[in-house]
């Protein structure tokens, strides 16, 4: 150590650290491990390491350099190395837990991490941050609300967050979680993956992606019989959130084997001098009539028996609008059309049968906010076949 320089490390460890906090009570081991190097002539602290460990509950470690420290503070901080038991944390602060959830176990490794680049003026930070969660083997069981959230890993990610002034001016976040199973009450989900890409800028545009997908377990409360429905859910959209302009490219969603669904729209503003915005939506929907029957119990139908062609059918719905700067309708107008095909019934009890060929149904209908006036017409078309008793 000189008159300009200093360097310091060392090891702090305290075997039992006692916090008392409005009656409540903590204690937790405790080791500081430091290295740092300070040149007064130039305002450079060089942070080699500062690592915080109370074993086995929690470590991290922190590190970097901060240049001009009394004046400009230009920051390069680093967390990394992070381990957060979330098991061991919870049974050291259990006198902080509210009653409500004192059966509440939580088990698992969170990592976060960050690295922080640029200075800290009195306007507030300037600079760029990454940082990051990462996740190991988390579980969840509340058995007061019946509910089991089973193996998950997670990993989410804030890139290339641009601040100025403490305010995020764009960044880009990523995230990915699998969970094995989770369950609430009489209802589960097995396999569930989510997946998120997304751009964000404070001038307006934004962008993200979306996967989804799993497999629920619903009870036989719906349909008389329990059954699973696989799911696959992708959604791509972009916009700008100062011009209120949002289109949803595609989000489609695959119930295999039951039904498919896409669907697109899209909300722009208006032309100047008006404020409001045009908006319009087209769904197409696509039922799988024999697998949805299957799912019915026979003594449901008491001796109706449904029987399903491999034709498709379709529900499609097609609307346009313009909207206030508040999102309320001044008009809309609507168009669906519903279309089914080659359905077979048998009413044993009779003895009557019958062929559905084709039926099709057809609604159009219109919106005016002036006069508040619905208006709409509906058309009806089917065909049957081989029809006796």
């Amino acid at each position: 150590m000189s008159s300009e320089d200093a360097h310091l490390n060392g090891t702090l460890q305290v075997e039992q650290l006692a916090v008392a906090l409005q009656d409540k009570h903590i204690q937790l081991p405790l080791a500081m491990k430091f290295d740092t190097a300070i040149h007064l002539p130039t305002e450079h602290l060089d942070l080699k390491q500062l690592t915080i460990e109370s074993d086995p509950a929690l470590r991290l470690t922190l590190s970097g350099a901060i240049n001009e420290f009394l004046t400009q503070k230009a920051v390069n901080l680093s967390l990394a190395d992070t381990d957060l038991d979330l098991e061991k944390i919870l049974a050291l602060a259990k006198d902080f837990v509210p009653p409500e959830l004192a059966t509440v176990s939580i088990r698992g490794i969170l990592s976060p991490s960050f690295t922080l680049t640029g200075s800290l003026p009195d306007s507030g930070f300037q600079g760029t941050i990454h940082a990051g969660l990462d996740g190991k083997n988390v579980e969840l069981h509340y058995p007061e609300l019946a509910l089991t959230v089973g193996p998950t890993d997670l990993a989410f990610t804030a890139q290339e967050l641009q601040i100025q002034e403490n305010v995020p001016l764009r960044g880009h976040v990523s995230g990915k979680l699998s969970t094995h199973d989770v369950t609430f009450q009489a209802y589960g989900i097995q396999k569930f993956n989510f997946m998120l890409q997304s751009d964000y800028q404070v001038s307006g545009p934004f962008s993200g992606n979306l996967k989804v997908s799993g497999t629920t377990a619903l009870p036989g409360e719906l349909l008389g019989t329990p059954f699973t429905l696989p799911f696959a859910v992708t959604l791509d959209t972009s916009g700008n959130h100062h011009t209120r302009h949002i289109e949803v490219k595609h989000l489609n969603a695959d119930l295999s084997p039951y039904a498919t669904l896409q669907m697109n729209g899209v909300i722009q503003p208006q032309s100047a001098p008006k404020e409001g915005m045009d908006a319009s939506l087209k769904l197409r929907l696509s039922p799988k009539i024999s697998a949805i029957l299957s799912l019915i119990p026979k003594d449901r139908l008491q001796g109706l028996v449904l029987q399903k062609e491999s034709e498709p059918d379709t529900f499609v719905l097609h609307a346009t609008g313009a909207l206030h700067p508040d999102f309320r309708p001044e008009w809309a107008k609507a168009t669906a059309a519903l279309k089914l095909s080659s359905l077979h019934a048998q009413a044993k009890p009779f003895g009557a049968e019958g062929t559905l060929q084709q039926l099709t149904f057809l609604l159009s209908s219109g919106y005016q906010e002036t006069n508040g006036a619905i208006q709409g017409t509906v058309g009806f078309s089917s065909n049957f076949s081989d029809l006796h008793a």
